[in-house]
Formats: C-alpha cells, structure tokens, sequence
C-alpha cells in the first residue's frame, strides 16, 4: 500500500491537562470499511517549558460496535529483534496497513524526529519507528482486544519497558501521528474489511472513540473523541400492488378487478384509494375503467376490489394506480390478452 487516503470525517481535537488527541475516520457511513487518522501531542500540566510526562501505555477504545478483523490481509510474523535489526525489510509488502511519525525526547539528549511504518500482525499493529542514527528502531505493538488497541509504550533508550529493561523512565513521547486508508478484500457475500464502523448511527450523530494514557507518574487521562456519523436515508413510505392479469375470456364478465395492495416503509396506510385505466396507442392512461368505492386502510397487505364502470374489460393494456396521503403512489401495468 503506497498512499494514505485523507480522512473526511472531520472531528475537533480534544484537550485535556496533559495532552490534545484527535481520532478521525474517513468515512460517515454505519457499517462501512474506514480508514482512520490519530494524532496526539503531549505537555507538561504545570510547567509549559519542561518535557511531558513520560506516557507508558495507551488505549484506545473503538466506538460502539466496530470492529477490527486482522485476517483480512498478509500478517507480519517476526520477532521484534528481527523487525528492529532488518527494518520494514523483515515484514510482507502487503502487511503494510499505514504510516506516520513521532518525535521523541530522551534524557539529556535532542529530540528524535521518527518516520513510522504501520504493519498488520495476528491480533496486534506493529509500528515500527524508524529515526536517524544514532537512534536505535523502535517497535511498539497495538495488541487487538475485541474494539480496543492496547498500546504499551517502551521508554527505555533501548526501545524496552520499565521496570524490566530500564529502572526508570528514559524516553518520552512528545507527539504521535498515525494514518491508514480503508482496506477491504473480497466483493459482494465474500467481502471483507480491516476497520468497520458500527453498524448504526446514534441520535446525537457522532461516534464516541475513548482514548486513555497512563503515565509515569501514575497519572491516568481519558479523552472522549467524536467521529461525524450520519444515518441511512430511510426509505419514504410506498405502496405495492400485485395484480393477476385475468385472461380475455374471464375479463369480458368482470364486475371487479381484484388486486393486492400492500405498504411499505410504514405500519398503517389510511384513505387508501385505487383505480383502474385504459392505456390508449399513445402510451397515456385514458378515462378510468373502476375504482374503489370508498377510501380502504391497509395494514400490512390487503386484497381489494375495484368496482367497473361497466361489466368486463376488453383486450388492451390496463393500469392500477394506488396513492394515500403521504405515500409514494404506485402504478402497475397489465394486458388483457
């Protein structure tokens, strides 16, 4: 994958004490692949001029009823050793979900400006960052629980976790920014997705997206992300109508044509009316043939009859035409042979 599609979703970033995130998605449609845009910087809360406190864990929670499915493209399977020594090299070109960069301060030294790669694993991310040397690469996994990213964050200048590789804090986080498109495989029955957003809307029109930090110090922050949604048009209400086409025979004796009218889209359709034309050599419906004799309700599906004018219908092409107030009127078609 060579290029980032940018995010149309666009929500505010929120502010909290210690940082500001912003989790955009690139689409407003329920039940749709997506792909998605995070970004998060860091501050210190009482003193602007000094570094962040370091951030060792991060966690992101999908909003209600999306999913991730990491089985719908090539996985990543080597060590971190082998990750970090070879680079994006060890990994499958079509692993490859996205990229970023990061910047990063260690003690006592500049900060280190990384180039991230984004790569899809069994049940995990891997973000591999890759800065100029002498900074080492860094892998920092996502581990995939269900709709949360479970992110520990190494701040260990060997890349590692305190307190095992490191006895305190060594490195932190001043910014973070990550980017994938939306990705699919398959088509129709058989198509599937990497990122899907819920299946519905909510009434306030935004998706909630969670994002927690834990730092060094102890300290845990929550920031509730919002990401644009919009509802499927509902369908306006309408009415059906089925009609067995009686043959000429059987037609020239009819008192009344008998047709099914069902509704749609709504539980009850009252003042029903219906009616019965000739359709002349230029296509137009004539004068009416019958009608109903008095406005019917429809709920669900009922059988009516169309009273004639005059007895039995000759050979020639018919229309029904069904309407009732605040429904879509509909219109069907039939010969008389």
């Amino acid at each position: 994958m060579t290029s980032l599609l940018p995010a149309v979703a666009h929500a505010q970033p929120v502010t909290g004490a210690r940082g500001t995130v912003d989790f955009t998605l690139t689409t407003t449609q329920p039940c749709t692949s997506a792909g998605f845009t995070y970004k998060a910087s860091f501050r210190n809360p009482t003193n602007p001029g000094a570094d962040p406190p370091p951030l060792r864990r991060l966690v992101i929670k999908g909003a209600e009823g999306s999913a991730i499915d990491t089985q719908v493209t090539t996985r990543c399977q080597v060590s971190d050793a082998k990750l970090r020594q070879e680079g994006e090299a060890a990994c499958p070109p079509a692993s490859r979900i996205g990229g970023g960069s990061a910047k990063v301060k260690a003690s006592l030294l500049p900060t280190v400006s990384y180039r991230s790669v984004l790569f899809n694993a069994d049940h995990d991310q891997l973000e591999l960052l890759t800065g100029a040397p002498p900074a080492p690469n860094v892998v920092v996994h996502g581990y995939i629980k269900g709709d949360i990213i479970d992110s520990p964050i190494p701040t260990c200048i060997n890349g590692g976790y305190v307190p095992k590789d490191c006895p305190t804090d060594q490195a932190t986080l001043l910014s973070n920014t990550l980017s994938a498109p939306a990705l699919t495989t398959g088509s129709g029955a058989t198509r599937r997705a990497y990122f899907t957003t819920p299946p519905t809307c909510p009434s306030s029109g935004m998706w909630q997206t969670p994002v927690t930090f834990f730092y060094g110090d102890g300290v845990e922050e929550t920031l509730v992300t919002e990401q644009p949604c919009v509802a499927p048009a509902k369908a306006r209400p309408s009415l059906s109508v089925r009609i067995a086409a009686p043959r000429a025979r059987a037609a020239r004796g009819l008192r009344a044509l008998r047709v099914s009218v069902r509704v749609r889209g709504a539980p009850v359709a009252r003042r029903v009316r219906a009616a019965v034309r000739r359709i002349g050599r230029n296509g137009k419906p004539g004068r009416v043939r019958g009608r109903l004799r008095r406005p019917v309700t429809v709920r669900g599906k009922r059988v009516v009859a169309l009273r004639l004018r005059r007895r039995g219908l000759s050979r020639g092409r018919y229309e029904v035409a069904v309407r009732a107030p605040g429904l879509r009127r509909t219109v069907r078609r039939f010969t008389v042979r």
